[in-house]
């Protein structure tokens, strides 16, 4: 057990993976699960030393070739995005709370089990390595000691000498209890997690308000109520997955490998941002800033009657109407309408024939109404 010391006494352990798999028995199916923000910002604090490992020890003064061998040095190199996983996250919280209410610290709790029994108690099809920690003032003092320690680095950054392309983390969670119960009052839990059989691959990452203009997440600036589509780049009328954020942000879809387009609405105003993605053999990240968002660009239509953006002339009471025909499945026809008076503010009727319409309406402006 190494022993660090942040204002409160401070102390850390590190299990690394088990590399062996069997069979499970049914588990409890999790829905509708959230993350603090916290914890978010823990994860993202991972993804970024992950994404560039010398980079993030260059920020924090650590050496991060202390103490590898020349396997684990190869592996020393930029590596996967971990997806939140909400089993994953569940043992890490309950584990931390353990730890504090029974007065222990260590990778097997009293009853014998370790971190793949309780990540597969929590409905985890996997194995599970961990780190662990408690007594830090911040999230990032933990971070930074979990990365100066060599057992917590090997799992922070998939350093393993066994990992290889079919054995190796791609799943994270992250669990805190800030408790009254001393010395140590709070106690940090990471799950790294390995899945089971073929693995699933993710398109993940954040949506927030960069208030610190510092290009990265931090607590508080998640962004609720976006919505994020994955879309074929083939045919981006053919949505793969959707994800709707709460208020820390982040999002996880599992796709299969391919090209993307990775659609961002932000649900209250209509604005968008959209990005490429290409996924391959490992989880990929894309983020978006709200400065990034702008309303949706005309797209001149990209099937039927009407190319180009139609203007609509209404008469003397502000009527209208137009007949067209639909292109393609989610053919989006676009038409600019200008109100007569003041009053006219809705589309009172519309007709179609054998096929489901859907409008959005956008003041002048570009904000949806």
């Amino acid at each position: 057990m190494k022993l660090h010391w942040s204002g409160k006494r401070a102390r850390s352990r590190g299990a690394g993976p088990q590399d062996f798999m069997e069979s499970l028995e049914p588990r409890m199916f999790l829905s509708a699960f959230s993350w603090s923000a916290g914890e978010v910002y823990l994860t993202e604090l991972v993804n970024r030393a992950r994404a560039n490992p010398m980079a993030e020890g260059a920020r924090l003064g650590i050496d991060l070739t202390v103490g590898l061998n020349s396997q684990e040095l190869a592996r020393l190199v930029p590596q996967e995005p971990l997806a939140l996983n909400s089993a994953l996250t569940l043992a890490a919280r309950a584990h931390s709370l353990d730890m504090a209410n029974r007065d222990f610290f260590d990778h097997v709790n009293p009853d014998g089990d370790d971190p793949t029994d309780r990540a597969q108690a929590t409905g985890y099809f996997g194995t599970a390595g961990e780190n662990i920690a408690a007594g830090y003032d911040s999230l990032d003092a933990v971070h930074a000691g979990w990365l100066e320690s060599l057992g917590h680095r090997l799992n922070v950054l998939s350093l393993h000498q066994n990992f290889d392309t079919g054995f190796h983390y791609d799943e994270f969670g992250p669990g805190f209890a800030y408790t009254n119960i001393g010395p140590f009052f709070d106690y940090f839990s990471q799950e790294f997690g390995v899945q089971s059989g073929t693995p699933d691959l993710f398109l993940l990452g954040v949506a927030y308000n960069d208030t610190s203009h510092d290009n990265f997440y931090s607590v508080g600036e998640g962004m609720t109520g976006v919505r994020v589509d994955v879309a074929l780049a083939s045919n981006p009328e053919t949505v793969v997955g959707t994800y709707t954020t709460d208020e820390a942000g982040n999002y996880q879809i599992a796709v299969p490998g391919g090209s993307y387009v990775v659609t961002f609405t932000q649900i209250a105003t209509g604005t968008q941002f959209s990005t490429t993605a290409t996924v391959t053999s490992v989880n990929v990240k894309r983020d978006a800033q709200a400065a990034q968002f702008a309303a949706p660009a005309d797209d001149y239509a990209n099937a039927g009657n009407y190319p180009q953006a139609h203007v609509l002339t209404g008469d003397s009471s502000g009527n209208t109407s137009i007949t067209g025909i639909i292109g393609i499945t989610a053919d989006s026809d676009l038409f600019r309408y200008a109100a007569v008076r003041t009053t006219v503010t809705n589309i009172l009727s519309v007709s179609s024939s054998n096929v489901n319409l859907v409008f959005s309406v956008y003041s002048g402006s570009g904000l949806l109404l």
